[in-house]
């Protein structure tokens, strides 16, 4: 249901483009690069997930939503790699998708196996370290305040009382590791059955917001 930002919604129309800024929602978006980016974005994404779940003052309803949004990650990325031609790599996901309870002796294993998944298949940076202008920012800062500000902004880390909570998006950008965050701008950005929910997003405006989010 699409709700509009003054209602604290996390969608909004622009020219028949429904824009999700919950970029802690689930599955990936058809990004530029395509089903390449994908992957290695929906394994970063994967991982900083892992790095929640093993936050010891991670609220209990959190936890479980990061378990399950791993256990789909888990359901998505073997099929990815095999679009990618690595069968091996696939398998081994798959198996731990099989497995994946989210207990806490399954996270530091997990994350070295995706790791190793991720070297093989990284996320590549160039399209998005680039130079920003003052007007690619001030645009950044509009597509923040119209669309994603109404479910993220002063939020912290969430309310405790849900399971997949919205967070503060500064404050995401501080916490986690760089890549990782420009991973849900890129997999986290939807549209809407209009336009196979793919990113309406150029790279340039993603950029933009990775460095609105990351130099506030």
């Amino acid at each position: 249901m699409w709700r509009k930002r003054r209602n604290t919604t996390c969608t909004a129309t622009l020219t028949g483009v429904a824009v999700l800024c919950t970029v802690l929602a689930a599955g990936p978006s058809a990004a530029g690069e395509g089903d390449a980016r994908i992957l290695a974005a929906e394994i970063l994404v994967a991982r900083a997930d892992l790095a929640r779940i093993a936050d010891p003052d991670l609220p209990p309803l959190h936890r479980d939503g990061f378990v399950k949004r791993v256990d789909g990650a888990l359901g998505l990325i073997p099929w990815l790699l095999i679009v990618a031609g690595d069968a091996a790599a696939a398998a081994t996901v798959a198996a731990w998708q099989r497995d994946w309870t989210g207990e806490p002796g399954q996270i530091a294993p997990l994350d070295r196996a995706l790791e190793t998944v991720s070297l093989a298949h990284p996320l590549h940076l160039a399209p998005f370290d680039i130079g920003i202008t003052r007007a690619a920012l001030a645009e950044a800062r509009a597509i923040h305040d119209e669309y994603c500000a109404g479910c993220h902004d002063g939020l912290g880390s969430g309310d405790p009382d849900a399971e997949l909570a919205s967070r503060d998006l500064y404050l995401m950008a501080r916490e986690e590791e760089s890549d990782r965050f420009l991973a849900r701008l890129i997999n986290g950005v939807k549209g809407d059955e209009t336009i196979g929910f793919v990113n309406p997003l150029s790279d340039a405006q993603i950029a933009a917001l990775w460095k609105l989010y990351t130099w506030h």
